[in-house]
């Protein structure tokens, strides 16, 4: 079955419910916006890793300790079960971006989905397609009865800041000294929006 085409200004409603692919028109050609595949988990080792040594500012994750995982560690990511996908990006067989979600299991917050790890190669970023997996993972929180998506950005990242402001999240707050790189503390908007 061939991917669905975004090409509305609500072009990423309802992606992300059913786990099917959509395609998302850029200037540098189509990519293919879908949830993750167990035969992904090498692409996505090497788009992580490089994630958190380009921006160890951007992740609470550590780059140093990534290195070290083994590949049943991080095929742990793929273990998704009920509470938890990742949704990539993909122009031909690279991978481009990522972002996950992960419903809270308790009782007192399960109406929670927290947004992570959202990254897109800087060549690939500004063309919409942070915002349209961001929006795949809210979409399918919502389809899994949470109510509310958080996520936290770090205050310098301003890019990020107003993707995430686009996709209707709000700041709700700051966590002061979130992050600690190279001996220089990074503060971080706690973010929330309404499912």
């Amino acid at each position: 079955m061939e991917p669905r085409r975004l090409c509305c200004r609500r072009r990423w409603q309802g992606f992300g419910v059913n786990n099917q692919a959509m395609t998302l028109p850029t200037p540098q050609g189509e990519v293919i916006l879908r949830p993750a595949r167990m035969d992904d988990m090498p692409a996505f080792r090497v788009l992580r890793l490089q994630a958190l040594r380009d921006h160890p500012e951007a992740f609470s994750a550590d780059y140093q300790t990534h290195l070290t995982v083994d590949d049943a560690n991080w095929g742990r990511y793929f273990n998704f079960g009920e509470n938890a996908i990742i949704h990539f990006a993909f122009q031909g067989n690279n991978l481009v971006g990522m972002t996950g979600v992960r419903l809270d299991t308790s009782p007192k917050t399960k109406h929670n989905a927290n947004i992570w790890g959202v990254y897109i190669l800087p060549a690939w970023r500004g063309h919409g397609i942070a915002r349209a997996l961001v929006h795949a993972c809210c979409d399918w929180a919502r389809a899994k009865g949470a109510l509310i998506a958080r996520l936290g950005v770090t205050t310098t990242n301003q890019s990020a800041l107003r993707c995430y402001e686009s996709c209707g999240f709000q700041i709700t707050g700051t966590d002061p000294k979130a992050i600690l790189v190279d001996g220089k503390f990074y503060d971080e908007y706690l973010m929330a929006r309404e499912l």
